[in-house]
């Protein structure tokens, strides 16, 4: 049941007693460090904001609808923006755009901002120091690294169309009304490995699937199929693949891409997706312009307090 969740009294007090002018309600733990740096560059001093992660709120549970319940909960009792004895405060939510902008259940509020991208990820994959992040990550010399990964900057894109096919397929499971077959929590069923091509004989099995579990006969349902590959086409021409892509399955790719050519090596060897991503995201520069769109949101909301 997808009930709001009201935010209790004590935590309502709480935020209004609280010395800080901006609480920002996010995700995860890496939506921590990533909007945390994003709030440092527009906002100082230790006592301006303070990060709420979405398992720290009063009431149980976590992730992102957990916390767009609390968002609607408290934008409706008018508690986005606080004066509690002439000192202001307010609350801006960070989440994950996901599939929501193609669902069409984005929520407009000053208050609460999505990514540009699919998730969090892809801005550390896109944005973060590929080179510098896989030499810690696997404690190998930069050097090596450089032979490997020619043309880093371009790295992402070529992930992103080794997997536009299973892309395709999940948008589809998506909106088509065929869930359950290809979904985006799930890595690709029709790459011949995680860093290979497509197997056309898997392909077909796996559309055949999504095929038969849609509500469509075959001929609509290869119609709109067609609609959704000729958006997608579209956005990896523009190389605006990363609105749609998940950036979780760069992790996939790359770390498959490192153990297949034997720059990782050892018994590290599944920790690895976690080591890329955490180097990455420290290799991030938050003064860069891919971080103005989530800075202006801050700016925006802190002003609100003044």
């Amino acid at each position: 049941m997808n009930r709001l969740v009201r935010a209790p009294r004590g935590f309502i007090r709480a935020l209004q007693m609280s010395r800080v002018r901006l609480n920002v309600f996010v995700e995860g733990e890496l939506d921590s460090y990533f909007y945390g740096q994003i709030c440092q560059q527009e906002l100082v001093g230790p006592f301006v904001y303070r990060i709420i992660r979405s398992d720290q709120l009063a009431t149980p549970g976590s992730g992102k609808s957990h916390m767009l319940r609390l968002f609607c909960s408290m934008r409706r009792r008018g508690l986005l923006l606080l004066d509690f004895k002439g000192h202001k405060s307010a609350a801006l939510f960070f989440v994950d755009k996901d599939v929501d902008d193609l669902h069409r259940t984005i929520k407009r509020s000053a208050h609460l901002v999505y990514t540009q991208y699919y998730e969090v990820e892809n801005y550390v994959f896109k944005h973060g120091k590929l080179i510098s992040a896989i030499s810690a990550a696997c404690l190998k010399d930069t050097s090596d690294v450089e032979r490997l990964i020619l043309m880093p900057d371009e790295w992402p894109r070529r992930a992103a169309i080794l997997w536009a096919d299973w892309l395709k397929l999940c948008v589809a499971g998506c909106l088509l009304q065929a869930d359950g077959v290809c979904n985006y929590s799930a890595p690709s069923l029709v790459n011949s490995g995680p860093s290979r091509p497509v197997d056309p004989a898997l392909y077909r099995v796996v559309f055949g699937r999504l095929e038969a579990a849609s509500n469509y006969s075959a001929a609509v349902f290869g119609m709109k199929f067609a609609r959704l590959t000729a958006k997608i086409d579209r956005l990896y021409r523009l190389d605006r693949q990363d609105v749609i892509f998940k950036g979780k399955w760069y992790r996939n790719l790359l770390s498959d891409e490192l153990r297949s050519s034997g720059i990782a090596t050892g018994a590290s060897l599944k920790a690895l997706p976690d080591r890329l991503t955490g180097h990455l995201l420290q290799s991030l520069d938050f003064r860069e312009e891919w971080a103005s769109y989530h800075r202006e949101a801050v700016k925006r909301v802190i002003a609100l307090t003044e």
